[in-house]
């Protein structure tokens, strides 16, 4: 079953003091253990784990499944724009429609890397492909990895009395990209949805790249409480116009990947 929540709304005091707390400050200490090569106990690979996963859930809106379904593979073919790292996940709940995004900007990218170098291979079988994996060595199941963002929260002692997982996250980005920059509203929201009219509608890997980056720079700026001047989705493009306001295309790509 998938995790239920509550319609529990986030503030941005909320999310401010998660970011302070005492679990997430020693979460990210179990980073720089793994960094020095050390090893760590189950109780810190988890808590390192489920770091990152909120960490992008925050940054990027995504629902669980891509977290579940993204592999070695595809972090490796991962593009990067504007310094964010754009990994494109084949394997999620409207894959017909194409690969959802999940980005990460500079800070997550280390932390990604530091995760996939030092602190999975502690845990992961070598034959396990998925990058979040769990104590016993293999991914999440289908409709679990979601709790662990619930965890998180739950053990900052933040938003204690509500049920904060991802349903509560992307509510949250919503509502302050509304407030704060309602231009880039529907950009934002289709990126984190990746919801489709035409299932049968392909991508092009780049401008998938530049949709992903630029909506993460709307994120973190309405979420950080910063200015969105001069922050823009992408400029009109043909294919833009094609994937976001149902224009005719004469020759759709037909690249899945």
């Amino acid at each position: 079953m998938e995790v239920e929540e509550c319609d529990a709304v986030l503030t941005d005091e909320e999310v401010e003091r998660l970011k302070n707390s005492q679990t997430y400050l020693e979460a990210l200490k179990v980073f720089d253990k793994a960094r020095a090569g050390i090893e760590l106990t189950a109780q810190e690979f988890s808590d390192a784990r489920d770091l990152l996963l909120t960490r992008l859930a925050l940054a990027t809106g995504t629902r669980p499944a891509p977290l579940q379904n993204a592999t070695l593979d595809d972090c490796h073919r991962a593009k990067t724009k504007e310094g964010n790292k754009i990994i494109l996940v084949a394997k999620h709940k409207t894959a017909a429609a194409g690969p959802a995004i999940l980005g990460l900007d500079e800070k997550n990218q280390d932390l990604m890397g530091v995760y996939i170098e030092k602190v999975r291979p502690q845990v992961a079988l070598e034959t396990e492909q998925r990058i979040f994996v769990k104590i016993d060595d293999e991914g999440f199941a289908k409709g679990t990895i979601g709790k662990r963002s619930s965890v998180s929260w739950q053990k900052s002692g933040v938003a204690s009395s509500k049920n904060v997982g991802h349903t509560s996250i992307r509510k949250f980005i919503s509502t302050k990209t509304h407030e704060m920059a309602p231009e880039s509203a529907d950009a934002v929201a289709k990126v984190m949805s990746h919801s489709r009219q035409n299932a049968k509608r392909s991508y092009v890997r780049s401008e998938l790249t530049s949709v992903g980056s630029s909506a993460m720079q709307v994120i973190a700026n309405v979420t950080s409480g910063a200015s969105t001047s001069g922050v823009s989705i992408l400029p009109p493009t043909t294919l833009y116009t094609y994937l976001f306001k149902k224009a005719p295309i004469n020759s759709p790509c037909n690249d899945q990947s």
